[in-house]
C-alpha cells in the first residue's frame, strides 16, 4: 500500500513539473516574441495576447 502511495506522488510530482516547464516555455517565448516586434506579439495565440493585455490594463491602472 505504501509503495502505491509512493509511486503516485512520484507519478503525480513529474508531472506537475512537466506542466509548469511548459508554462514557463509558453510565457518566455511570448516574451521573446514581445522583445523581437518592439513590444507587440505577433506569433502568439489571440487568447494569449488578450490574456497579458488585460493584465496590462490592471498593472496601468493601480499605477
Amino acid at each position: 500500500m505504501a509503495l502505491c502511495w509512493g509511486l503516485g506522488y512520484v507519478v503525480a510530482t513529474l508531472f506537475f513539473a512537466a506542466v509548469e516547464m511548459s508554462i514557463d516555455t509558453i510565457i518566455l517565448s511570448y516574451c521573446q516574441d514581445a522583445e523581437e516586434h518592439q513590444g507587440t506579439a505577433h506569433y502568439a495565440p489571440p487568447l494569449l495576447i488578450e490574456t497579458f493585455d488585460e493584465q496590462n490594463e490592471v498593472q496601468r491602472i493601480a499605477q
